[in-house]
């Protein structure tokens, strides 16, 4: 299962590599490099191509021996880019390419540039295992502010992977464009997500691709308008996000993505059932999703929809089925093996448990929410679960 974080915050996130005061991040990207062992994947983010370029020739003069740049002076030719890692391989002997930086870059315009990674991104993220074999040291993209954020989004599976982020602050002869909307300076909060970005920047991009018939740019259109509304629901604007959201579930359903039109069905269940309509947000879980999540043998999503439906129906007051989902839920979260999912669905589990007065469940659920929440780093949610379970410990 991904490792989906909705509110992802660059400041709390051990991916981002924030140097002190006196340090040069150039220095410290240096230092990964040098350490470094197998695959590892950087992504260097600055506003201004000037800046990019300096940081190339730097690396190329610090590593003379293992330095490659691929650069794309045409933003469309980016997704050359496995076709372009497949023959430095071929042609490169292993004792080469122990030590080796590829370094990647392109140009060209912001949207143009921004949907280019995104259609590479998806690609990479597929083949993942071989690029990790291709590529037995460093990997670096490098690009505008936007590429952390494309990068969790497209390649997750790359993003967890020994991956680290690099802020450079642009040369002094940079001079960014009138409409920058980005701050390079550590004192403030570095927008990467849709906790700071706008929902209508990510429509925007979207609509640069609605005119675009080919799967792969359709594919990212939808996750954009999927990105869009969880920016506008951050923002308690669910109409908004409603809109954007019945229009990727279109997308998908046109390019047979039928597991994103499921979580895109999801969502707009959410907000169904902030509107108070139950029963319409009963019956997209029911309908939508789960024989979906079923096909496809999800138990992670499983899990998860079958404890909001157990949810649902027990605040419909049909303790019956409640307890029937909330049964097929537990039997499902125990044989999970992401942290992530046990953590949360194991947190809504175990509170349902306790409403149906099996206490001895409830416990066990919470505990494991718990443990999870620890292993995952999360104390705060840890701490409101050992709260929960120091409750219904009271009320044995």
């Amino acid at each position: 299962m991904r490792n989906i974080r909705s509110n992802y915050s660059p400041e709390q996130d051990t991916h981002l590599q924030k140097p002190t005061k006196e340090e040069d991040p150039f220095e410290r990207l240096c230092v990964y490099l040098e350490l470094c062992q197998d695959f590892a994947f950087f992504i260097v983010a600055t506003p201004g191509p000037s800046t990019l370029n300096k940081v190339s020739d730097r690396l190329a003069n610090r590593f003379p021996e293992s330095f490659r740049r691929i650069h794309f002076q045409d933003a469309s030719k980016l997704e050359q880019l496995p076709q372009e890692l497949a023959n430095l391989d071929e042609n490169t002997s292993s004792k080469e390419k122990e030590g080796l930086i590829i370094f990647v870059s392109t140009q060209g315009d912001r949207d143009e540039v921004e949907a280019a990674w995104a259609r590479t991104l998806d690609i990479l993220n597929e083949r993942r295992n071989w690029l990790m074999q291709a590529c037995p040291h460093a990997l670096i993209m490098a690009g505008t502010p936007d590429l952390p954020l494309l990068v969790h989004d497209h390649a997750p599976d790359l993003w967890s992977v020994r991956s680290s982020v690099f802020i450079l602050p642009e040369s002094p002869d940079y001079v960014p464009p009138e409409d920058t909307r980005r701050s390079l300076s550590w004192d403030k909060p570095w927008p990467l997500s849709s906790e700071l970005e706008d929902g209508g920047r990510y429509k925007e991009l979207a609509d640069a691709l609605g005119a675009n018939p080919r799967q792969g740019e359709q594919a990212s259109r939808g996750r954009l308008l999927a990105r869009a509304a969880d920016a506008w629901l951050l923002r308690g604007q669910p109409d908004s996000a409603m809109e954007v959201l019945e229009e990727a579930e279109r997308v998908f359903k046109d390019i047979d993505d039928v597991r994103s039109r499921a979580v895109t069905m999801g969502k707009i269940a959410d907000i169904f059932e902030m509107r108070g309509e139950l029963d319409e947000a009963l019956r997209i879980r029911r309908e939508e999703e789960l024989p979906v999540y079923e096909r496809l043998g999800d138990i992670d999503s499983l899990a998860k929809v079958n404890c909001q439906l157990g949810d649902g129906a027990l605040r419909q007051g049909n303790r019956k089925q409640a307890e029937y989902y909330v049964k097929r839920s537990y039997d499902l979260l125990c044989r999970l093996q992401q942290q992530d999912t046990i953590s949360l669905v194991g947190r809504n589990l175990g509170t349902l448990m306790y409403k149906l007065g099996n206490c001895d469940k409830a416990l066990d659920i919470l505990r494991q929410s718990r443990d999870a929440y620890w292993t995952l780093g999360c104390a705060g949610e840890a701490d409101e679960v050992t709260n929960k379970i120091t409750e219904i410990e009271k009320n044995i």
